[in-house]
């Protein structure tokens, strides 16, 4: 099960479009809240596209929601005044990224 949430961690990545972290703070606080929400839909819209080749984003989706609620647990967020933090966006090999940052309350029931 830990592979499983830690290859979900590993999914889940903002697609940057703005240049500066000003132009992705809307996108940023529309996936937090679709992340807390377990709006898994939500979650793959601002995921790396890349990730796509890999594998379709229907399976993405069902382990998303196979990973947070099985038979040997159910993880959910409890909502909180969501402070983030945004790094500049820096551009690397014809792409844009920055490291976001979010604290968040997880209630996990096994």
């Amino acid at each position: 099960m830990k592979k499983n949430l830690l290859i979900l961690v590993a999914f889940i990545s903002l697609q940057i479009f703005g240049q500066k972290k000003e132009d992705i703070g809307p996108d940023v606080s529309k996936m937090i809240i679709a992340t807390t929400k377990l709006d898994f839909d939500g979650v793959i819209d601002y995921t790396y596209p890349g990730l796509f080749d890999l594998a379709p984003k229907e399976m993405l989706v069902d382990l998303m929601k196979e990973t947070f609620s099985n038979d040997m647990m159910s993880i959910s967020f409890i909502e909180t005044e969501i402070k983030t933090t945004i790094s500049d966006v820096v551009h690397i090999k014809e792409a844009h990224y920055a490291l976001v940052i979010f604290p968040s309350i997880v209630n996990m029931s096994f």
